[in-house]
């Protein structure tokens, strides 16, 4: 298991923050590889079940299941995301975004741990996905501080 934490702070209230994260659409915004987005359901915890896809380095399609594990309504938003190419999901990446009010913004920590289920190989793949994430996380709070500062 690779772990990965990122923290910035967005100038919006955590209400505001939780809202655009919590509605998968929003993602496609947030995300701009992502080239698919479908089955959305919503779950009785408030959060969602999604599947989508998106574009690894200009190589291959990569088929993503996520599914909201914990919602608490403007504090935190917990992922389980099963990744993988062709329908078979082999690394499993457990987010979470948590939302602290800080001088009238946000506080944002992001923790995510990565696990890829391929005997040998696993770590390997562990170490490429952590950082193939990092350059993904670090787009989406980009994203999201420029999202929330056209809202104000």
């Amino acid at each position: 298991m690779v772990k990965l934490k990122k923290d910035a702070t967005i100038e919006a209230s955590p209400e505001v923050v939780f809202n655009y994260l919590n509605n998968p659409e929003n993602w496609k915004e947030l995300y701009p590889r992502i080239t698919k987005l479908w089955d959305t359901k919503a779950l009785p915890n408030g959060g969602y079940s999604y599947n989508w896809m998106f574009n690894m380095a200009g190589i291959t399609s990569v088929e993503v299941a996520s599914e909201n594990t914990d919602v608490v309504r403007n504090h935190r938003l917990d992922f389980r995301n099963m990744c993988g190419i062709k329908s078979k999901k082999y690394t499993e990446v457990n987010e979470s975004f948590k939302l602290e009010p800080a001088d009238g913004a946000t506080r944002l920590s992001y923790t995510a741990d990565y696990v890829v289920h391929i005997p040998i190989a696993g770590r390997v793949f562990e170490l490429m996905f952590v950082r193939m994430y990092e350059i993904k996380i670090n787009v989406v709070i980009a994203n999201l501080k420029k999202k929330m500062q056209s809202l104000k």
